[in-house]
């Protein structure tokens, strides 16, 4: 213990501890210049350890330098040598061993500490000049640049280890070479170029390059994951086995691959691809990726594939539809490209005529699937087919069983939003799957549209704008982007949001925003100001046709016969005198719920009856013959109606559209049916000839045309439950009008009308205020004929909310 306290006087009596202080605060300083240059340099991770190390060697040394020093200025003016030197005599040498260290401790002075650290960080600077010299290289890849963040798209391919003869060791680097040029570009995967990374490691042949070297270098390319592999070869057998990691070192998949001969390497490498491209099991849209890679043994179509998957997730969709096209091209039994083209079909504005064939196709080339997916595809068939019913049912099924399938419940929203109206259940029906699909898969586009259409319906402007924001966020070149930020903007009245939006839209878009805006945001005036610019004679007639039936359904969602006319009797100068626009005036007349005189009525019908189509219109003979019988049961003419529903029921669409158009003669004869029974006083019939339509016809021309939306046949049934008492019924009809079809316009503000007297009844007089307000909003300007209504609605709101 008397050592050890000697020992602890010393230290204390000594000035070691400021000595260790400045060190401190010098290493410090030297390791924050350290830091700065490897991160300018971008030097290797082991620079600053170096540094450090270095540093900590140094401590010791620079401590003991203090210690021996220290100890020889004091004897050579301390107290003890002083008081020596007086008891001693003149002329008596001192001993040298008495004036200085001996040995190896002559070496601590202080200018050997200075020279040793900077000899130090000479070393260090050798190190990272080395580096530098003989590795950069890597230049432009790494060191003359910032590190790239990272991307769990970028890949990097590293050297093979390869176990065999001598001739197969060109495998270690080319199959760096052959597996980033086939997964490059699949959907949004990028690999590395070879040749930067192979100047950038050096690993021997029959060794893999090591986990952390790995990680480090793929983090030096921006890159998320890595793929790593080995290959052994016996007799010419050539066995692969590669795995894909993320960069943090979790594994992530794993594929193997044979090649019986050198000849089938290329076809080794393909397959090898295809695995790992397919990723892991998962569920949703994932688990059809993962079947799709399993299911082609084309690459090159696998590619394609996934190219369209990825600008599907971006909602490119016309990009999409011509990589899944592509898909097709190359590989045409593969059944999963077939199943998302038809998808993609449907949100692509360019129309696809192969819509019902390409679902086929799929079912057709999906025996190789499991049974689940197949269901998947005939539900899709289903669906293309316009059989909502059946449609839904699968869906139901699929969603029951597999309750974490993106795609299903997707797939079942898009039934119950398009299909649920027309079957007099409102669109607010596809919230809950639409939801379950943004639990799911938040980012999914589609989702966020359908339900951003909702909040439009619901006046939930705060909601509707977080949801435009999230879309805006994950694609801002989507193409619902713009109509997504349209239905914002009509929702809130944003004019100047507006005007930028279709001033640079395309024709197809500008269309599209015209409907957004009148069916979900119910703006009918912003709508009309869109569509006129569809109608201009400068665009395409189809167009202009569409846009012309757009804008006559609006003006009379407004209350505005006579320019609803007008909009038609344009139609007919394009088309043809007395064929689409005086057909459609027809409808209008025999459903208008402000009815028109019965001379009026007459007289168009003879006008109708007596100027068939031209042949090059043939397809307008089958409405035509369903138009006269609705005027004969405006007009009372109920025999004549009858007779025309039998016509009907043995008729169809010319062979070319039959498909399209589905179940439309049966149901258009229904339809006069139930006009018959209701004027003959049997709403039971009247209801059960509307309920018995099976409505088989593509959702496309549902929401385009007045008559496949069937919005006159709902607001009969709606009104005969009302008469009957049935609220709950009647209101679920009534809204089945509203966020359906563009030809559902003439009926909505009706159908407020009508909700508004049950909710009087019902005592709800909050709910009745609203629906009179929507109601008045829309006839604002509506046309002396439907003034005593308007005013009788607005003295009911006076009533209900006196202080208004």
């Amino acid at each position: 213990m008397t050592g050890l306290r000697k020992l602890i006087q010393e230290v204390h009596r000594r000035s070691l501890w400021q000595v260790l202080g400045i060190y401190v605060v010098g290493a410090w300083i030297v390791l924050q210049v350290v830091d700065t240059l490897a991160g300018a340099l971008n030097l290797p991770d082991w620079a600053s350890p170096l540094a450090l190390f270095l540093l900590i060697i140094g401590l010791p040394i620079v401590l003991a330098t203090a210690f021996v020093q220290e100890g020889a200025g004091r004897r050579e003016t301390g107290p003890s040598l002083e008081g020596d030197l007086e008891h001693t005599p003149e002329d008596t040498p001192i001993p040298e061993a008495d004036l200085e260290p001996a040995g190896t401790w002559r070496m601590l002075t202080w200018r050997n500490a200075v020279l040793g650290g900077v000899a130090a960080f000479a070393l260090w600077g050798v190190g990272a000049a080395g580096w530098l010299l003989f590795f950069g290289s890597l230049g432009e890849a790494t060191s003359r640049r910032p590190e790239i963040a990272l991307s769990e798209t970028r890949i990097v391919v590293f050297p093979f280890s390869v176990l065999g003869g001598e001739e197969y060791e060109y495998l270690h680097e080319g199959l760096v070479e052959l597996l980033s040029t086939k997964l490059d570009g699949a959907g949004d995967v990028q690999t590395v170029d070879p040749q930067a990374l192979l100047n950038a490691v050096d690993v021997k042949v029959d060794e893999s390059i090591d986990p952390a070297t790995a990680q480090a270098v793929a983090r030096q390319f921006g890159a998320g994951r890595y793929l790593t592999g080995n290959v052994v070869e016996a007799a010419g057998r050539i066995s692969v086995r590669a795995s894909l990691y993320r960069v943090d070192g979790e594994a992530e998949t794993t594929a193997e691959a044979i090649a019986e001969s050198e000849g089938d390497v290329f076809e080794m490498v393909d397959d090898l691809a295809r695995q790992l491209l397919a990723g892991p099991d998962s569920d949703g849209t994932d688990r059809l990726t993962q079947l799709a890679a399993l299911t082609t043994q084309s690459l090159p179509a696998l590619k394609e594939f996934l190219e369209g998957s990825a600008a599907f997730r971006d909602g490119l969709y016309v990009e999409a539809v011509a990589a899944f096209e592509r898909a097709v091209a190359i590989d045409t039994t593969f059944a999963l490209a077939y199943y998302r083209l038809n998808v993609a079909e449907e949100w692509s504005p360019v129309g696809a005529e192969s819509h019902i064939r390409n679902a086929e196709l799929a079912v057709r080339f999906g025996d190789r699937l499991p049974l689940r997916d197949r269901e998947l595809l005939e539900a899709r068939l289903a669906w293309a087919q316009g059989d909502g019913a059946t449609a839904e049912e699968l869906y139901k099924y699929l969603t029951s069983m597999y309750p974490d399938d993106v795609e299903a419940w997707y797939q079942l929203a898009e039934v119950a939003f398009h299909h649920g109206p027309p079957s007099g259940r409102p669109v607010r029906y596809a919230r809950e799957p639409l939801e379950r699909v943004l639990e799911l898969e938040p980012d999914h586009l589609p989702a966020l549209l359908h339900l951003s259409r909702l909040e439009a319906l619901d006046r939930d402007t705060a909601t509707l704008r977080a949801n435009v924001e999230r879309a805006l966020e994950l694609s801002p070149a989507s193409e619902i982007a713009s109509p997504m930020q349209a239905l914002l903007a009509f929702s809130v009245g944003d004019s100047a949001t507006i005007g930028r939006l279709t001033s640079a839209q395309a024709e197809a878009t500008t269309a599209y925003l015209a409907k957004e805006s009148a069916v979900f945001a119910r703006d009918l005036g912003g709508g009309l100001t869109i569509a006129a610019l569809v109608v201009d004679p400068r665009q395409p007639a189809v167009s202009r046709i569409l846009a012309l039936i757009d804008r006559a359904d609006m003006y009379l969602g407004k209350g505005q016969w006579r320019r609803a006319v007008g909009e038609l009797e344009e139609l007919d100068s394009i088309v043809g005198a007395g064929t689409i626009g005086t057909m459609i005036l027809g409808m209008y007349m025999a459903t208008a719920v402000v009815e028109r005189p019965d001379n009026e009525v007459r007289a168009l019908r003879d006008r109708i009856a007596n100027s068939p189509p031209p042949e090059a219109l043939e397809l307008l003979e089958l409405p035509r013959t369903y138009i006269l019988g609705l005027l004969d049961a405006r007009l009372d003419e109920l025999s004549s109606a009858l007779a025309t529903a039998e016509d009907l029921s043995g008729r169809d669409f010319p062979p070319e559209l039959a498909a399209e158009f589905g179940s439309t003669a049966p149901d258009l004869a229904l339809s006069l049916r139930a006009r018959v029974a209701h004027a003959r006083g049997e709403p039971q019939s009247a209801l059960e000839f509307v309920r018995s339509q099976t409505g088989k016809v593509s959702y496309f021309l549902t929401r385009g045309f007045s008559m496949l939306s069937r919005g006159y046949d709902r607001y009969l049934v709606a009104t005969i439950l009302q008469s009957q008492g049935d609220h709950e019924g009647a209101l679920a009809w009534y809204e089945s009008i509203e966020g359906h079809s563009i030809g559902d316009l003439p009926f909505l503000a009706p159908s407020h009308l009508r909700r508004a007297e049950i909710y009087e009844e019902m005592g709800d007089r909050d709910r009745a205020a609203l629906q009179y307000a929507e109601a008045l909003k829309l006839w604002a300007d509506a046309e002396p004929e439907y003034q005593p209504m308007v005013e009788a609605a607005r003295n009911r709101l006076r009533a209900l909310m006196p202080d208004s």
